[in-house]
């Protein structure tokens, strides 16, 4: 992956309509991959750290079935959308993990405002309703996904004609560090962060932010000054994606910006899934809208 190409295996893109990431999976990957059952190993790992409740949660290991990983009341993780050509769309809805309830905030009486400060309150962000947090629907999703990347990567070379943009991994554990990701970028895609085109950093890195602060929104909530955290950066080849947190975000390492190849993608301070997934559909859009020009560029040399 990093010295030369492999063969597609998946794709990702976002959707800023549905908010949800898309993941295009490669029939042959499909055709290919063992089921993962209850009784194995993983599963009954991570049941056992995310408390999956066998009335209200359900899972399925089977990349042929119309869904992936783990549902809880009713809503799966990943779902199967459509089948075009080769590839098998699955959709990832991002999860609300902050919801309010109807009860008045008890940190500044439903009022939405610090009267101290006299600026919003940053519990309830204006809204005067107090909020919980669903943490088990986030794990449950990111370690449905980090399940999903492992079988990926275990898969053999596929037929496609088009090559992997970036192989990734997830963790989905408690505490510090839990819900780190990273992988590597294909060389394809490494070029193209090279070209630092007009499109890249005007349109894409742009709509990239806007993906972000949508996916974190749906999330937890984006209150203003989660908004200027949300930050990306493209400069002589190195990514770099930040989002609300302790210094939280991704980046290119490994990486010599003279050579054309691909380079790793790492990580620093990603806590919790609310992170991992606003991270996740930042490279997904950035993935997805390059591979629209990367695609043009290789069809405009073949004509030339």
């Amino acid at each position: 992956m990093q010295y030369e190409h492999i063969s597609r295996k998946y794709h990702l893109l976002w959707s800023q309509i549905q908010k949800a990431i898309i993941i295009k999976i490669h029939r042959d990957c499909i055709r290919s991959a063992k089921p993962v059952l209850i009784s194995s190993p993983w599963f009954k790992v991570v049941s056992k750290q995310h408390d999956v409740d066998g009335l209200m949660d359900s899972f399925s290991g089977d990349l042929s079935s119309d869904s992936f990983g783990f549902s809880s009341e009713g809503r799966a993780s990943i779902q199967k959308l459509r089948e075009i050509g080769d590839y098998v769309d699955f959709l990832v809805p991002i999860p609300q993990i902050k919801k309010e309830l109807n009860f008045v905030c008890e940190e500044c009486g439903g009022s939405g405002k610090r009267e101290e400060f006299d600026d919003t309150c940053r519990h309830c962000v204006g809204s005067g309703k107090r909020h919980i947090y669903d943490w088990k629907t986030g794990y449950l999703t990111t370690s449905s996904l980090g399940l999903l990347f492992d079988i990926l990567d275990g898969c053999d070379e596929t037929s496609a004609r088009e090559h992997q943009h970036v192989t990734l991994y997830m963790l989905a554990q408690h505490g510090q560090h839990g819900s780190s990701l990273g992988g590597c970028f294909g060389i394809d895609f490494s070029n193209y962060l090279l070209s630092d085109s007009f499109e890249l950093q005007s349109i894409i890195l742009k709509n990239t932010l806007e993906a972000m602060q949508t996916a974190y929104g749906q999330l937890m909530i984006l209150r203003d000054y989660d908004r200027c955290r949300i930050r990306g950066d493209v400069r002589e080849g190195f990514l770099t994606l930040d989002c609300p947190g302790d210094g939280c975000g991704i980046y290119s390492s490994g990486h010599n910006s003279t050579q054309r190849q691909g380079h790793e993608l790492s990580c620093h301070n990603v806590d919790n899934p609310a992170q991992s997934l606003t991270l996740l559909t930042g490279i997904a859009s950035m993935v997805g809208q390059a591979d629209f020009y990367i695609s043009g560029k290789k069809k405009s040399t073949v004509t030339d």
